[in-house]
């Protein structure tokens, strides 16, 4: 299989589907997502947007990742808040059984 970053556009305005990157490298979409993973833990800096994945052009197209990714965390952990109050949790405390 082919590095990610080899074949990942430069540049958000040639940002790459993920449907029509998996298909490049021949995997799922699942597995597509979990290669992004594994490169993002190891330092590469893959931006992703609605229009799909690409290598930066410049720090400010880091910065506008930086901004989308942080927007998407907020919405996950204001979702996640809202489920723990229905189910009667205190935030920030968890149950643990031996």
């Amino acid at each position: 299989m082919e590095d990610l970053k080899n074949i990942l556009p430069t540049g958000k305005e040639n940002a790459i589907s993920a449907r029509e990157l998996a298909a490049k490298l021949g995997v799922s979409d699942r597995v597509l997502r979990d290669l992004v993973t594994t490169d993002r833990v190891k330092g590469i800096v893959i931006c992703s947007s609605s229009a799909g994945y690409y290598l930066p052009a410049s720090k400010n197209e880091i910065r506008e990742f930086c901004n989308f990714m942080e927007k998407r965390a907020k919405h996950s952990f204001i979702a996640i808040q809202s489920a723990r109050r229905a189910l009667g949790e205190i935030e920030g405390q968890q149950e643990f059984t031996p």
